[in-house]
């Protein structure tokens, strides 16, 4: 699932399910901890006879906050809880990651600027773990063009867009980047190995657009038939066991119970344990600080100041495959 050596994930989708057991655990746990419950079985007898709707308030009331852990950090260290202080950051970092997620399967371009706005606050964190320079620019600019540079129109426009429904799922909605992947992938595996001019014109002119097209007969074809269509991935796991055994180790821990002096778990070894990273406090600060933002509004200025220049002598294909606008700001001055 993850390549420990050079820290990439191998199967997204393993993962992806990975995180969705340990979030479901942590709520189940966080739930168990208001309702005092010590194991799985008190839970079940305990939310028998209890308001879920209000029982998942008190929760949210306890852990809404952003910049909770940042604030128990602040105290010293002999009644800091570092186990809960992990699993509160866990908890709220997951949250926000299932939102985003959901608001892209659903098409709520509204929700996902939101959580893009919390994107952009993690990444501008400066920790070497989690320090990612090329996304961190590219959130600030994108929050930029949102709420400055675009017009009310293109705004709209890029609302609009942004994510596109291939199915006509209510739940089928994908980031267009995502849509673009499958056209090139499918491209790549209909190109000839002999190829010259002719075919890759026929290549990328005639067959390149009916893409989607071809998806469709495809699916007709497997409907019509009664073929069994043979999927890439395989079947989704299921949740229940999984979902029950972190739940119980969790309240086994009482990860959710703050306890001060707690600086290590139960079963372990008595040492203290590493402090998870912090995304939204550490953020916070940089954006106070105002390193990255100013560093953002430099280049821009660099950019902008003399934009009269003949950029036309640049190869446009060249300026869109840039990865970091150094690169472009280098060429410009360049061309000066």
């Amino acid at each position: 699932m993850f390549n420990f050596e050079t820290k990439k994930i191998k199967d997204f989708r393993a993962c992806q399910s990975f995180l969705d057991h340990l979030l479901d655990g942590h709520l189940l746990a966080a739930l168990g901890a208001e309702l005092g419950a010590n194991n799985w079985n008190e839970l079940l007898q305990k939310l028998k006879d209890e308001n879920w709707r209000k029982l998942i308030k008190k929760v949210e009331s306890n852990y809404t906050k952003r910049t909770l852990v940042h604030e128990w950090r602040e105290e010293v260290m002999e009644t800091r809880d570092l186990v809960h202080e992990n699993g509160v950051l866990f908890f709220q970092h997951l949250l926000v990651y299932r939102g985003f997620n959901e608001a892209l399967r659903t098409g709520d371009s509204g929700r996902v600027v939101l959580y893009l706005k919390h994107f952009t606050i993690w990444l501008q964190n400066n920790h070497k773990k989690t320090s990612f320079p090329l996304y961190r620019n590219e959130l600030i600019n994108i929050m930029a063009c949102l709420n400055h540079a675009f017009s009310p129109a293109a705004r709209k426009h890029w609302m609009n867009q942004c994510l596109v429904n291939l199915s006509g799922s209510s739940t089928g909605f994908r980031p267009c980047d995502l849509f673009g992947e499958y056209v090139i992938r499918e491209m790549k595996q209909r190109l000839r190995h002999m190829l010259d001019m002719d075919n890759d014109a026929f290549h990328r002119e005639v067959y390149g657009p009916q893409v989607m097209i071809a998806k469709e007969v495809r699916d007709h074809i497997y409907k019509d038939s009664g073929a069994v269509e043979h999927y890439q991935h395989s079947s989704t796991v299921k949740a229940d066991m999984d979902v029950r055994l972190i739940t119980e180790e969790l309240l086994h821990e009482r990860v959710f119970t703050r306890t001060p002096g707690r600086h290590y778990y139960e079963g372990g070894d008595e040492e203290t344990i590493e402090q998870a990273i912090d995304l939204h406090g550490l953020g916070l600060q940089k954006v106070i600080d105002g390193t990255y933002l100013k560093t953002y509004k430099d280049r821009l200025e660099r950019i902008n100041g003399d934009f009269e220049v003949e950029v036309e002598m640049l190869e446009v294909d060249d300026i869109i495959e840039m990865e970091d606008i150094d690169d472009f700001v280098e060429q410009l001055e360049d061309v000066w």
